[in-house]
């Protein structure tokens, strides 16, 4: 029987301990931002900073916290474990981002297919795609603003539907004003995700962090990106610098180059065929992928959609990497 411990505890962490206990895992610690539960969640062991002296007997941990800084807080719980020789697995997209370099060499002790896509399963579907001779790749990968933008086509007003993310937990905690949401999610979110995206997936030999991605897009840009909502979604597309086509009916958030890839996101404009058909498959907290691959397309074109958000699909996706490194 597996005995694992899972630092964080709000809703994923939550739903994580209700999984595992479903499924005959022993949850036996339990680290809050504050303290460390061993066995008895109503009795505190000690303070939270000394968690690493109760993992004597634990076979994976599962990090479930949020991005609090730039990553460094996530990367010192993994390099910690590892060191350890505790297998960890991770949803929190910080360290992975910005800190590639660092966490390369223990990648094969460390489970992250929850840190974009949530239970779409969209990295290792991306990382099997790489060898066919991807040309473009096109994604959704961020289910809060696909939420919105989806309930705003359907006439729901734009305050109610922040209500909703909100209550619903998509969105970052912290932040009230509509507006400001959205720039979080296309910002510091979306930046976050394709960095992984590209180093894990894309085998570059310059590693990309999020940090070195300069946003673009203002409050004016969101606001006409609402106006336009029947119109428009957020997509993030790489492309082959030679194929790339910089294309002015945008509402651009970023364009980045690097090795001989073109990422750029925005608020798409959705009659283009191919962004048509992957907002087509992505609905509500929805994620999707597609992939064009060879010449003109030759190769053809394979698509890859899942649940993006929710406490309940990122913690089965974490469970499931967490089986694959202790089978």
């Amino acid at each position: 029987m597996n005995k694992a411990g899972i630092i964080g505890f709000g809703n994923i962490g939550k739903k994580l301990r209700e999984k595992l206990l479903e499924n005959d895992w022993i949850v036996s610690l339990i680290v809050t931002s504050e303290h460390v539960f061993v066995n008895d969640l109503n009795v505190p062991k000690d303070k939270s900073e000394n968690w690493l002296d109760y993992c004597h007997d634990i076979d994976i941990i599962f990090l479930a916290i949020p991005t609090v800084d730039d990553g460094r807080t996530a990367l010192n719980f993994i390099s910690a474990a590892v060191k350890k020789e505790i297998p960890i697995v991770t949803c929190e997209k910080g360290a992975l981002s910005n800190y590639f370099a660092e966490l390369k060499p223990i990648l094969n002790s460390t489970g992250y297919s929850a840190t974009v896509g949530g239970g779409s399963g969209m990295i290792h579907f991306l990382k099997r795609r790489f060898f066919s001779g991807m040309r473009e790749v096109h994604a959704i990968v961020n289910s809060t603003m696909n939420y919105i933008w989806d309930d705003l086509r359907m006439g729901n007003p734009l305050g109610h539907i922040v209500e909703e993310v909100r209550m619903l937990g998509y969105a970052e905690p912290g932040k009230n004003d509509p507006i400001k949401i959205i720039l979080c999610e296309a910002g510091p979110d979306v930046t976050k995700k394709i960095s992984i995206l590209f180093n894990l997936c894309f085998r570059p030999k310059t590693i990309l962090r999020a940090k070195d991605i300069k946003i673009v897009l203002t409050e004016e840009m969101v606001r006409q990106a609402i106006t336009e909502a029947m119109d428009r979604r957020f997509v993030v597309s790489f492309e082959k610098e030679r194929n790339f086509r910089e294309k002015n009916n945008n509402i651009p958030a970023f364009t980045h180059r690097i090795e001989d890839w073109v990422i750029s996101g925005g608020f798409k404009r959705t009659d283009s065929p191919l962004i048509a058909r992957l907002c087509n498959s992505a609905t509500r907290v929805n994620n999707a992928i597609l992939t064009v691959e060879g010449e003109d397309g030759s190769g053809g074109i394979y698509l890859c959609v899942g649940p993006g958000a929710g406490a309940s699909p990122v913690a089965t996706a974490m469970i499931r990497d967490a089986e694959e490194l202790l089978s």
